[in-house]
């Protein structure tokens, strides 16, 4: 009785002292007007846009008359996207795990990584508790529930569709059970039975045949009665195997990768065995595809980051890992749980993510403790930027201030120069120094052209004589270089890959860089 009672205390501590931290509580996203993310047009920051009212000293927090254009919306606290236990604090709360999520709902917080909420246009009064994450919009307009009802949905109540519009519907990721669905609004059984898509007959005796398995989405047009459910594709399984990994297999296997475009899969807390001199043929590991040596696996010949190959991968520290592969590209890297990879991204240091990049990003920072990361000659040019963690968006800073500053959700105005960087993970603090040791000018002082090009660029000093061009690709290897001493410089592109470079450009008084596309 005595523990019990103390666990309930400490959970209490626990919510006062996070939510004590709550300064200041926003509603942010495309769903009130285009632009309405932090960052954007309609919301540029640093202070978040539409800031709700605290009631007294409580927990609870109001807007009146809050026009909303329909649409994806987050609540949002501190102006920040650092969670709440983050220095300094944050949080965010979007569409809640289970159950409604508009007009009213339970908001799921989690710090950058939780679904939006998706809101119907009109104009609301918005209540909302920052402890228990209850919110609710009144006075807009009449919004039907919707929902796919049926033996298929295995819930007796249904699962509730979502809606911008109170006309089309909409339901996400969803796994179904074998068996039959309706469609259900405000309580009016609306019946079909053509899969998987079709117009509904709305006899109440009606029912959708649905097979097993997960749907990326179902979509109902409540006034057209036409609606359709979208299979998931399924996409081959990746597991990572051999002596070093536990064993060479089973059935299925063990460390399962996970995926979501069949293209990036991932894997975290990874437990690796090194290689024993002792015993042959440990510590070697592949990537096994579907549960059988039929279809092709993947090795490789470095550890912890390399491309595949025929041979065994051989883990040369044990430890736990996190580990991400691209099928397509061959490429993989390891890395330890405790020290995530850091990197940086966006228009001013390479591009944003997405492209074909031959890691999964570039810019890695390297980390001996999982707190400090450092990051030497990043070449960056005018232009936004950002940190992110794993590869994904999960976990990422801003920020408003270049050279130095502190995290915030907008991205980091980056100038042209060639930098060491660092990054403090817990705080988000981060500084640039210049790389160089001499004067950084500013990229106004120089042109490219034409750019992109598919032969040459032509590279122009608005002041002094250049007097070296150094030309490089994405990972920072350098794929040309010249001496001049001339205010134009021709550079020869017809032997490079499509792609982005980046040109640093010298002259007697200092230097600069510019971003080159080659197509």
């Amino acid at each position: 009785m005595k523990t019990k009672l103390f666990y309930l205390l400490m959970c209490l501590f626990a919510f006062t002292a996070i939510n004590a931290q709550i300064t200041s509580v926003a509603i942010v996203g495309d769903g009130i007007e285009v632009g309405g993310w932090p960052g954007g047009a309609k919301n540029p920051g640093p202070i978040d846009a539409k800031q709700m009212s605290r009631v007294g000293t409580s927990d609870d927090w109001t807007y009146s008359g809050l026009v909303m254009a329909g649409g994806p919306f987050k609540f949002r606290a501190n102006n920040s996207w650092n969670s709440a236990s983050s220095t300094p604090p944050g949080g965010n709360w979007g569409k809640p795990v289970t159950g409604p999520s508009f007009p009213t709902g339970i908001g799921a917080e989690n710090a950058g990584g939780s679904v939006d909420i998706v809101a119907v246009a009109g104009t609301y009064d918005v209540t909302f508790n920052s402890v228990t994450g209850n919110y609710a919009f009144t006075g807009g307009p009449p919004i039907p529930v919707v929902k796919v009802i049926g033996t298929a949905t295995g819930a007796g109540t249904g699962i509730t569709m979502e809606t911008s519009d109170g006309i089309v519907y909409t339901l996400g990721t969803t796994t179904f059970i074998a068996g039959n669905a309706q469609f259900s609004v405000d309580g009016a059984v609306v019946g079909a039975t053509a899969f998987p898509s079709g117009t509904a007959t709305g006899v109440p005796t009606d029912f959708i045949t649905v097979p097993a398995g997960k749907y990326t989405s179902v979509t109902y047009d409540k006034d057209a009665g036409t609606y359709s459910f979208v299979a998931a594709p399924i996409y081959n399984s990746i597991a990572v195997v051999g002596s070093g990994a536990g064993g060479w297999g089973g059935s299925p296997d063990p460390n399962q990768m996970t995926t979501t475009d069949g293209v990036i899969y991932r894997i975290k807390n990874l437990v690796l065995t090194g290689v024993d001199p002792l015993v042959a043929g440990s510590g070697e590991i592949k990537f096994r595809q579907n549960n059988n040596w039929t279809d092709p696996s993947f090795g490789g010949t470095a550890f912890p980051i390399g491309v595949t190959g025929p041979d065994n991968i051989i883990v040369t520290a044990a430890g736990t890992y996190d580990c991400i592969f691209n099928v397509v590209t061959g490429v993989y890297r390891f890395n330890l749980s405790s020290q995530p990879p850091v990197s940086i991204v966006g228009a001013g240091a390479g591009g944003w993510p997405g492209g074909t990049t031959p890691y999964p990003d570039p810019n890695v920072m390297t980390t001996t403790d999982g707190e400090n990361y450092n990051f030497t000659n990043l070449m960056t040019t005018d232009g936004p930027i950002k940190f992110r963690q794993d590869y994904d968006w999960t976990t990422s800073w801003g920020g408003t201030g270049f050279p130095t500053g502190t995290p915030s959700g907008g991205d980091l105005p980056a100038t042209a120069g060639t930098w060491n960087v660092t990054l403090v993970r817990s705080t988000g603090v981060y500084t640039f120094t210049s790389a160089l040791g001499v004067n950084q000018f500013d990229s106004k002082s120089f042109s490219a052209y034409p750019n992109p090009t598919r032969g040459s660029w032509n590279i122009v000093s608005g002041n002094d004589d250049i007097t070296s061009i150094q030309v490089y690709d994405v990972l920072g290897k350098t794929v040309y270089a010249k001496n001049s001493a001339s205010k134009e410089v021709s550079v020869n592109a017809t032997e490079l890959s499509k792609g982005v470079y980046f040109a640093k450009v010298s002259t007697a008084n200092g230097t600069s860089t510019l971003k080159l596309i080659k197509q």
